[in-house]
């Protein structure tokens, strides 16, 4: 897109001067000039290979541009063919670009109304009717209630001049970034719910003299839910503002035992804890030697045993099932200390 403000300054609502090459110009003399600034330009750009897709004659030309020749509230009949002098201009050279009449205070319907219905009543000539909105939280207003004035007035552009609508210039203030955020998220309907949740218990166990056994139980769950609007109105679908909604769901659990030991420095002694999954359970046929079972069969408790020694593999260890949980002791320790480790965690776990 390229964007024509006609000034020797940043033309906006409050400073639509004139150039001072213009400055004595007679109001057909602004007209050609318009046309021939306009047509150079976009030649020049032409012959480098570049055609715009959008050209906007004027910048927030919300009281006309070029003033006080073309000032709209004055004589809106002049701003109306220094319009047209730069869009005959932009056609002549590429005809498929389209002319944007560009206002500020996207959310003024108001504004709108007066200026394009006086542009047609003059018959100006234009493709898109172009808007600058600056939402915030502070200065001029809720951001919220600005954007959704914002997008009705656009919709009443549509249906009142059957043109296409832009918005061409956005900002938001640059020390204000959640604000900032939310402008451009939460515009109708956004909703977004990000939610992280841990329990986390522990406790210590003093064994002994020389051991220590840490024990932590910890919950988490995690959800987002987000919904986000997204405009159809452009294509055949029924509902032009449907909502795409997201949702993610996790849940954990888990438990931890840490045993610290101060006698043997430089060792490693790990405790494992693991659930066990209950006994499969046997058909009534195979009781034999008892009384029969009910043909509705259950699931037997893990049954709980004794320590027993393990050496395979380069550490030794004890482990045994209680109360429907495993457990197993292991480390480079002899097997008296070991024992001794394994029933001092045992009488802590069971007192």
């Amino acid at each position: 897109m390229i964007n024509f403000h006609y000034s020797d300054t940043w033309a906006d609502p409050a400073n639509q001067t004139k150039p001072a090459a213009w400055s004595s110009y007679t109001f057909d003399q602004l007209m050609s000039n318009v046309y021939w600034h306009t047509y150079n330009s976009l030649t020049t750009l032409k012959n480098a290979g570049i055609t715009p897709k959008w050209v906007q004659v004027g910048n927030e030309t919300n009281n006309g541009m070029l003033w006080p020749e073309g000032k709209a509230s004055v004589n809106m009949k002049n701003f109306a063919w220094l319009i047209n002098s730069g869009y005959d201009a932009v056609k002549a050279v590429n005809s498929s670009s389209k002319v944007i009449v560009h206002l500020a205070n996207c959310e003024d319907n108001a504004l709108y109304r007066w200026m394009f219905d006086g542009l047609k009543a003059n018959g100006a000539k234009w493709d898109v009717v172009g808007a600058s909105i600056y939402p915030t939280q502070t200065g001029n207003g809720d951001w919220f209630a600005m954007d959704n004035l914002c997008y009705d007035n656009l919709a009443d552009m549509v249906s009142r001049y059957s043109k296409e609508v832009m918005i061409v210039e956005v900002g938001m203030p640059w020390d204000d970034p959640k604000n900032s955020y939310d402008t451009i998220a939460d515009d109708h309907g956004h909703a977004e719910t990000d939610t992280y949740t841990l329990l986390n218990l522990g406790k210590e166990w003093k064994l002994n003299a020389a051991n220590t056994l840490h024990q932590r139980l910890y919950l988490g769950d995690y959800r987002y839910d987000g919904v986000f609007p997204y405009d159809y109105s452009a294509t055949a679908i029924a509902d032009p503002r449907l909502m795409d909604v997201d949702l993610a769901r996790g849940s954990w659990w888990g438990i931890e035992n840490r045993l610290v030991n101060t006698q043997w420095a430089g060792q490693r002694i790990t405790l494992y804890l693991g659930a066990l999954a209950p006994s499969s359970p046997r058909p009534a046929g195979e009781n034999k030697g008892g009384a029969p079972q009910s043909k509705e069969s259950t699931l037997a408790a893990a049954p709980t045993t004794a320590f027993q020694f393990t050496q395979e593999g380069p550490v030794p260890g004890f482990y045994w099932t209680d109360g429907g949980f495993g457990y197993a002791l292991s480390g480079q320790l002899s097997r008296p200390d070991l024992l001794a480790l394994a029933t001092a965690v045992y009488q802590q776990l069971n007192p």
